[in-house]
C-alpha cells in the first residue's frame, strides 16, 4: 500500500492526499489551480522549488508563473542554462 501525504495548494485553499515521492509537477495535473500562464516553479513550505522537486512529507504548496517575482527569475535562469547548453 503506498503511504499518502497532505498536501495544502495556497493557489485555490484546496488540501488533497498525494502519494509520497510525487512531484510538484504531479501534484500540479491533481489539482484544479487556474493560473493565467502554466507553473515553473513553486513555493514549498515558503520555498523555491522546481517542479521537479518531490515531496516527501506534508507540505504547503504555492504554485508560481511568471508573472511572480520568484516565478520570472526562476524562469529567466532556466531560459539561460538552456542557450548556454545549447551553444556547446
Amino acid at each position: 500500500m503506498k503511504q499518502l501525504i497532505q498536501i495544502r495548494c495556497k493557489n485555490n485553499k484546496k488540501t488533497l492526499k498525494v502519494e509520497t515521492g510525487s512531484t510538484l509537477s504531479d501534484i500540479f495535473s491533481q489539482l484544479d489551480v487556474k493560473m493565467p500562464y502554466p507553473p515553473v516553479s513553486a513555493k514549498v513550505n515558503n520555498k523555491v522549488e522546481g517542479l521537479h522537486y518531490r515531496v516527501y512529507n506534508p507540505k504547503d504548496i504555492e504554485y508560481l508563473d511568471v508573472t511572480s517575482a520568484s516565478g520570472s527569475r526562476a524562469y529567466t535562469r532556466d531560459r539561460k542554462s538552456t542557450r548556454l547548453n545549447s551553444s556547446h
